[in-house]
């Protein structure tokens, strides 16, 4: 026949890993990918290589122009944060897309980020 309802609810389970700023950070870059395009992103970004390293300064005014800097001639890449970073990899991620107009965190893997940001020369398709 099918089951029979217990009454109970089940347990949820949530962990609260940053603070509430910077998940409000998150909530807002995430949204703007779906999770298809996101998908695709990081299809394209896997034989990528980092170009921007993170170190035990940080995010700088240095990082984020170099940042600038390479979204000038790509839409994808990845930065690598060394174990001397003062945050996580994740934190660091959402605080370089926050940084800089425009970016989005695709993933973080391990100790490296992917940040994507559209071309605004290119043209978009015609529907």
């Amino acid at each position: 026949m099918g089951r029979k309802a217990t009454g109970t609810a089940p347990i949820r389970r949530t962990r609260q890993f940053l603070s509430p700023s910077l998940s409000t950070i998150r909530s807002t870059t995430i949204k703007t990918l779906t999770s298809k395009q996101r998908a695709d992103l990081r299809g394209q970004a896997h034989g990528l290589k980092p170009i921007v390293h993170i170190g035990k300064d940080g995010v700088t005014a240095a990082t984020l122009h170099a940042l600038e800097e390479a979204f000038h001639t790509r839409e994808l890449l990845k930065v690598k944060v060394l174990d001397t970073a003062p945050q996580e990899p994740r934190d660091t991620g959402y605080t370089l897309a926050q940084g800089l107009e425009g970016v989005q965190v695709v993933q973080t893997m391990g100790r490296v980020v992917t940040l994507y940001r559209p071309d605004e020369d290119k043209e978009k398709p015609k529907d």
